[in-house]
């Protein structure tokens, strides 16, 4: 092979690197052109997201305002109280021809009464001609509640037929609740609004992907090339999106400017990376591209293996990367520091030292995960706890004898406890046990009444002789959850059946779950 003189490979590679310069340049400016039109579209996407969510909450408030309304009429009180269904029927048809209707704000579609017991008794004869409950869910929701929260308003949006409904149930009566006023309106009209809220074309389609509206000016399937096109399905608080909007923006301009700015930055780079490169390269590699190296394989130690932290690096080359790589020594060094820190606040309890729900949680995550892949993986228990009369302890002793009294539970719970297993505080008086390794019930009960022994010995804290108690929630895997979190919720509910029945300790079964 001839041999090239040093000049020659100089100018070559100076070619060779303009080249490769130029290609970075057109390829960093696609990535830069895609890159702006995601953030547009994100920018978007958020915005229409709020958009979306402020028209619900005005509609809400609207029909809110609305049901009000209608029970603070003279004529519907007076009607209520006769309990005269023609007068009820005809005060509440008046309400479709008042200012909230006429005037657009909401598109009412029926107006229903019902008892206290929410049983229906009354409903409007304008509006739709509906035989069964608009929006099911939301009844049983209400009959759930107790106290106060009976005299709270509740939402519901829901299909109906190929069209959204959102029913608003308001209590009436105030204080002395009298019944309920169920609000059946149409969304649609006023989510229609929010093309005047974003300034662009918006279609509105349903579960099942019918267009329930479309702007006048949405663009033509041959003029969507330069369209960009912002979807967000809406869940309006039901598990699935219940109405998918779709937002059209005209992106023609935003792409011409991108592309005449991108073939300016080429002709910019041709230019100055030329000049550049002949003045940089001789002192590229010695001064700068070995300690760099040097620092990446630094730092890709310490991404690989933590415990690289602590590493020394020392280079040579630019003033500017020797005092970066002593920097970066000496950072690295508070790194290790926080990140064992920070790991171990991460995972423990600050109060009692015992690991926190989060490493709990984690572990059964492990466990459950190993199991599904590997069916030799021993059986565990998970009891759940929860202090008897803490509460009491801590209203009239102070928090400070409650913190102590929780820090000394713990103390006990790990005398009951194998070194294999594991006790975490899940949050105030609750705390949670692996038992591993353990499928026997009666190994679980033995460790259950050794619990129960301990936590009913006296407490001597701060001079207070303090007898609490405990109950305890016993779930087994897989048969009582096949998930952290199922199994969770399985000794949860047990903990709870057990506090309810005084009773030390219950092991979960599916009567519990009925």
């Amino acid at each position: 092979m001839k041999p090239y003189s040093m000049r020659s490979s100089l100018l070559l590679t100076i070619i060779m690197m303009g080249m490769l310069t130029v290609g970075f340049t057109i390829f960093t400016g696609e990535i830069y052109l895609q890159q702006t039109l995601d953030n547009r579209l994100q920018a978007f996407t958020e915005l229409v997201e709020l958009e979306v969510h402020n028209r619900w909450d005005e509609l809400k408030e609207e029909t809110r305002s609305l049901g009000l309304s209608v029970q603070s009429s003279r004529a519907f009180k007076q009607a209520l109280e006769k309990q005269d269904k023609k007068l009820v029927e005809r005060a509440l048809n008046q309400h479709f021809h008042r200012a909230y209707v006429t005037l657009g704000i909401v598109n009412l579609r029926k107006l229903i009464v019902y008892n206290p017991a929410l049983e229906k008794v009354y409903q409007s004869s304008d509006g739709d001609s509906m035989e069964g409950d608009v929006c099911a869910d939301i009844m049983p929701k209400a009959r759930q509640r107790t106290g106060a929260s009976r005299y709270k308003t509740l939402h519901q949006v829901c299909s109906y037929g190929d069209d959204l409904r959102l029913v608003t149930l308001v209590p009436v009566g105030g204080l002395r609740l009298t019944g309920y006023l169920l609000v059946v309106t149409d969304p649609l009209p006023n989510l229609s609004k929010a093309e005047a809220g974003v300034g662009i074309p918006v279609m509105i389609k349903n579960a099942q992907q019918q267009v329930l509206f479309k702007s006048d000016n949405w663009p033509l399937p041959q003029n969507m090339k330069n369209v960009m096109l912002v979807t967000y399905g809406n869940r309006a608080g039901n598990q699935q999106a219940i109405a998918y909007f779709y937002f059209a923006s005209d992106v023609t301009a935003l792409n011409n400017k991108l592309f005449k700015t991108r073939i300016t930055l080429v002709s910019i780079v041709l230019v100055t990376t030329l000049v550049a490169i002949i003045i940089a390269l001789a002192m590229f590699r010695r001064m700068i591209l070995t300690p760099l190296k040097k620092i990446t394989r630094y730092l890709h130690r310490i991404r690989l293996d933590k415990t690289h932290l602590n590493d020394k690096l020392e280079v040579t080359g630019s003033k500017e990367l020797v005092g970066l790589a002593q920097e970066m020594c000496s950072m690295s060094r508070e790194l290790s520091r926080l990140y064992h820190q920070f790991e171990e606040m991460a995972f423990t309890d600050s109060l009692t030292g015992i690991p926190n729900r989060a490493l709990l949680f984690d572990r059964l995550e492990q466990m459950t995960l190993s199991a599904k892949r590997n069916a030799n993986q021993p059986e565990f228990m998970l009891l759940m706890m929860d202090l008897n009369r803490f509460k009491a302890v801590n209203d009239e002793l102070g928090h400070h004898v409650g913190d102590e009294l929780l820090v000394a539970v713990a103390s006990r719970l790990k005398l009951a406890l194998r070194e294999t297993d594991t006790v975490a505080r899940i949050g105030g008086d609750e705390f949670a046990i692996i038992l591993h390794a353990v499928s026997d019930k009666q190994v679980a009960v033995a460790v259950a009444d050794k619990i129960t022994a301990l936590m009913n010995d006296l407490f001597l804290i701060d001079g207070y002789e303090l007898d609490v108690g405990m109950s305890i929630g016993i779930a087994r895997f897989p048969y009582h959850g096949d998930s952290g979190e199922d199994l969770m919720h399985s000794a949860d509910m047990a903990m709870y059946h057990a506090k309810r029945n005084n009773l030390p300790y219950v092991f979960f079964s599916q009567g519990l779950a009925d």
